[in-house]
């Protein structure tokens, strides 16, 4: 090692190994330092074999004081790509000052000794303090305006009448995990198609968002709706399905219709709910295109209300006049006196 042209003097050589692709030899070590202010570091070292190999990486021997040596008794592996050296005993002073090697030492951190944690003989108490975060405002769901009322028939073909007609407007709730979204279903965007059969009709209506599979049963003596199966495409990019087919809903005799003009709401599964509006319904027995009487829900049957109201109005009057009665009868009950 030629330390005059690097202004570098050995105090004390090093070992060194050297594995060059998985073999140990022994090649020249060339170190160059660098000067910055009043500390030095080595910013190359390389590898000089007799070959044509050479190669050039960056110890991590850095940040040494000036007019000292730097030492480093531990093992210290210094990894390049197809390189691996090993130096141990390593002890370097550069820039000489008056040709004088020092006495002072820079030593590595891997030669320091560690000090040992003395364990604490009392311990105070930790309180832990929770500072609850303000909950961030959170932004309501935008209310869906109330749905489009759509007419929807079904004919056997095309020269005959409809076979099962319906009226509604139609909102699907559709439940994910936390997320809960509602979705209208446009009757200007939609196909109806379906089938009429004695037993069973059906209703399909298809969307670009919505597919809904409406199945009616009839028992000879009335019509329910049996099952309901929903597609629908979320706007997070979700398909949603659902589906139940053991439903109860719409009751009313063949021949007739089923209305519901008040709005509705139906749990169809725990993930799926439907809301209807201004709903008729006639799947059997459809005659000339036309709906047949209604049978009306408990909501729009305003015929049950009102003996409801009169028979509540009535009770309260005579409970008015009894308690009346008991108070005026106290007042004027005098009793014997005592001679």
């Amino acid at each position: 090692m030629d330390c005059d042209t690097f202004r570098l003097t050995v105090c004390t050589y090093w070992g060194y190994s050297v594995t060059v692709d998985s073999l140990s030899t022994e090649a020249p070590l060339l170190f160059v330092c660098k000067q910055l202010k009043s500390r030095f570091f080595i910013i190359h070292l390389l590898l000089l074999p007799s070959d044509t190999l050479s190669v050039d990486v960056r110890p991590q021997i850095t940040d040494v004081s000036m007019d000292t040596c730097y030492s480093c008794m531990s093992e210290e592996t210094i990894r390049s790509d197809s390189v691996n050296q090993t130096l141990w005993n390593v002890l370097i002073q550069a820039f000489i000052s008056n040709g004088t090697q020092s006495k002072n030492l820079t030593t590595c951190s891997a030669d320091l000794p560690t000090t040992p944690t003395a364990s604490p003989t009392t311990v105070a108490p930790v309180t832990n303090t929770t500072t609850s975060m303000p909950t961030p405002p959170t932004t309501p769901a935008p209310t869906l305006p109330t749905p489009t009322t759509g007419r929807f028939n079904i004919k056997p073909d095309e020269n005959s009448t409809a076979c099962l007609m319906a009226n509604f407007a139609l909102r699907i709730g559709v439940e994910l995990g936390e997320k809960y979204q509602e979705m209208n279903l446009d009757p200007n965007g939609t196909t109806a198609s379906g089938s009429c059969g004695v037993n069973t009709s059906e209703l399909v209506l298809v969307s670009n968002t919505l597919t809904i599979m409406l199945t009616f049963t009839n028992d000879t003596r009335k019509f329910h709706l049996q099952a309901v199966n929903v597609t629908a495409n979320l706007s997070s990019g979700v398909v949603f399905s659902e589906a139940n087919s053991s439903l109860s809903l719409w009751e009313a005799a063949v021949g007739s219709s089923y209305m519901c003009n008040k709005e509705q709401n139906y749990t169809i599964t725990t993930k799926l709910t439907i809301f209807t509006f201004n709903l008729q319904v006639q799947p059997f027995a459809v005659k000339k295109g036309v709906f047949s009487t209604a049978h009306e829900c408990p909501l729009d049957d305003t015929s049950i209300l009102i003996p409801i109201i009169v028979g509540a109005a009535l009770a309260g009057l005579i409970l008015i006049v009894v308690i009346a009665y008991v108070i005026g009868r106290r007042k004027t009950y005098v009793g014997y006196q005592t001679l």
